[in-house]
């Protein structure tokens, strides 16, 4: 009696999916944008002074970011084929969107809430980034993220998360925000020229 072998091969085959990475990238130093001469940390000091002043619109002062933030959304695909051989093939694609915003780079206000203000450094939808001033930056206002971890922290930026870490210093909640102060001495002087008295005009 013949006996017809068969041998089955089970594949295990996994499903096309999207990962989000959590490693921060290795940044190379590029020029700043402006330099960093007058440059001052915005404080809470600073923007209350500017609250309180009918002359100053915050809205028109123009701010930068102290470091180099680099945000990373690390994609991982599964991707499956068949070969020429009839194989099943599994290629894993990996890609790092990355966006810089480079130490010094000029920014304008969106909104301003009661412990911070989102600040824009380039036109797009909810393009903005955090800046905060409360118990945890009780000075400065610092870049705002979510589940911080070895320096570095999740930020929503245009209506994905990014992974945030800091190009050009070892922790994120070392970014701030900085304003250019220029200090004007302004000096008034009141001249009051004696004539002097003649011996018989007497004094009145």
């Amino acid at each position: 009696m013949k006996y017809l072998i068969f041998t089955i091969i089970i594949v295990s085959l996994a499903c096309s999916t999207a990962k989000q990475t959590t490693a921060p990238i290795v940044f190379q130093p590029q020029k700043p944008i402006v330099s960093e001469s007058n440059l001052v940390p915005f404080t809470r000091e600073l923007y209350n002074k500017m609250k309180e002043s009918k002359k100053i619109n915050i809205g028109l002062v123009q701010f930068y970011i102290s470091n180099t933030i680099v945000l990373n959304q690390g994609i991982v695909k599964d991707e499956i084929s068949v070969g020429t051989a009839g194989e099943l093939k599994t290629e894993i694609k990996k890609t790092d969107k990355i966006i810089e915003i480079l130490a010094f780079t000029p920014g304008v206000i969106e909104s301003v809430d009661t412990e911070g203000m989102m600040i824009r450094f380039e036109k797009g939808d909810k393009k903005t980034l955090r800046f905060i001033n409360n118990k945890y930056s009780p000075s400065f206002f610092s870049l705002s993220g979510n589940n911080w971890s070895n320096g570095t922290a999740f930020v929503d930026y245009a209506n994905t998360s990014y992974l945030a870490s800091c190009g050009d210093c070892n922790t994120l909640s070392n970014v701030k925000l900085l304003i250019k102060k220029v200090q004007f001495e302004t000096i008034e002087k009141e001249v009051h020229q004696v004539e002097g008295m003649k011996s018989r005009e007497g004094i009145n």
